[in-house]
């Protein structure tokens, strides 16, 4: 009996621990979520869906947080955290499919959540072209807020359920803005787009096209140097910095040398010593003082006396 009874219990802990992780943490709650739907915006049918989430002033940071994303779009164009400093990319896991959906787990250390991904479940027939997007948090929702960016050559673009206003953007595109306000945990929140465009064409082309040169660099290119031109100058170049390199070791060489005495010997015959170099001779007929050295008086022409 007591065997069956662990069983029981160590079955029962599997399951609640297999548990999907949005069922966790019910202290988890959503003051504000805005999420942008750009219907192929910069990616050939694909709707750019941008979940912008500030989280309740009494959750407590770091938090663990959830976010469920289509299966079809795979994975995340962009996990981040916002602050005054702007966005920063974050560290993330991605669940198993479950129910067509794939759960993005992160950490969040501030209010801000940005998440981004592209969903390429857009439904084309012919022109008609039609958008069914869902959304569905495991955390309660103070007030949601959806905005659809009407491609740029769409027409005729309508919602389901309708309701909503449009206004035009600066950048000359019209946005249409749909308030659902609070909406509980688990519960789906369902919209649907519907628009009529006639060609392929994206509102933003070219945001992550790279720039190629318009033509291939060749020998003909203007303003491209030939190597022959280049050598006489760095020949030229070579020399002058090798010309101005021994000035500056000549001058420097020749400042030592001033700035350094050098020892000279002086024969033993001209030393003197202080006495004998301090004794004046001076002419015994004419009083004139001689040099060191004279036998006669240059005056006087007299012998001077010696010893």
């Amino acid at each position: 009996m007591r065997y069956r009874v662990m069983l029981l219990l160590t079955l029962l802990m599997l399951l609640i621990s297999s548990f999907p992780a949005q069922a966790q943490d019910e202290t988890i709650r959503f003051q504000n979520v805005e999420v942008l739907l750009w219907p192929e915006y910069d990616r050939e049918r694909s709707v750019l869906v941008i979940y912008r989430i500030t989280l309740g002033g009494d959750v407590k940071l770091p938090a663990e947080i959830t976010l469920p994303m289509p299966a079809a779009a795979r994975t995340p164009h962009a996990v981040a955290e916002q602050n005054e400093n702007g966005l920063f990319n974050v560290e993330y896991t991605l669940s198993p499919v479950q129910n067509n959906i794939i759960w993005v787990k992160l950490l969040a250390t501030v209010p801000q959540i940005h998440l981004e991904y592209y969903d390429p479940t857009l439904e084309i027939n012919n022109a008609s072209r039609t958008y069914r997007f869902q959304y569905l948090m495991p955390y309660p929702t103070d007030n949601l807020v959806l905005e659809i960016q009407r491609p740029r050559t769409a027409t005729s673009l309508v919602l389901d359920p309708p309701g909503g206003t449009s206004q035009q953007g600066t950048d000359g595109l019209t946005y249409h803005g749909v308030v659902v306000g609070e909406v509980k945990a688990s519960l789906p929140v369902n919209l649907k787009i519907t628009y009529q465009k006639s060609d392929d064409e994206l509102t933003q082309p070219n945001t992550f096209e790279p720039v190629a040169p318009a033509e291939p660099i060749s020998e003909t290119t203007p303003g491209k140097l030939r190597v022959t031109e280049v050598i006489p100058w760095a020949v030229g170049g070579l020399g002058l910095i090798m010309v101005l390199a021994a000035g500056w070791m000549f001058l420097k060489a020749r400042k030592e040398s001033e700035t350094t005495p050098g020892r000279r010997h002086k024969p033993a015959g001209t030393v003197k010593s202080a006495s004998s170099a301090s004794e004046a001779l001076y002419c015994p007929q004419c009083g004139k003082r001689a040099a060191p050295g004279d036998l006669f008086c240059r005056a006087c022409g007299t012998r001077l006396p010696r010893g």
